[in-house]
C-alpha cells in the first residue's frame, strides 16, 4: 500500500462543493463574525465527506478567526458554481 501523494493543489472542485443557498449562508454567517454557527455550518455540511480540501480550508480560516476570507471563499465559489453550471443543490 502506498501513501497518499499531495498534488500541492488542494482547491476544491467545483461539483463537490455544498449548494449556492448553503454557500450564500456562509457568506452571510461570516460577514457578521458568527463564530459558532459557522463552525455548526462546517460540521453539518461536511458531514457528506465530499470537498475535503474546500472544509480544510474553512477550518484553517475559522481558527485564524479570518472572516473576511471566509466570506470571500464562500461567495467566490457560490459565483463560480452558479457560472460553470456544477452547484451541487
Amino acid at each position: 500500500m502506498q501513501p497518499a501523494t499531495q498534488t500541492g493543489d488542494a482547491a476544491p472542485t467545483l461539483n463537490a462543493m455544498p449548494a449556492d443557498q448553503a454557500l450564500d449562508e456562509l457568506a452571510h454567517l461570516a460577514l457578521h463574525g458568527h463564530l459558532t454557527d459557522i463552525a455548526r455550518w462546517i460540521e453539518v455540511q461536511s458531514a457528506s465527506g465530499d470537498s475535503a480540501p474546500f472544509f480544510a480550508a474553512l477550518r484553517d480560516l475559522l481558527e485564524r478567526f479570518d472572516f473576511s476570507a471566509i466570506q470571500q471563499l464562500a461567495s467566490h465559489c457560490a459565483a463560480g458554481s452558479a457560472v460553470s453550471g456544477q452547484g451541487v443543490g
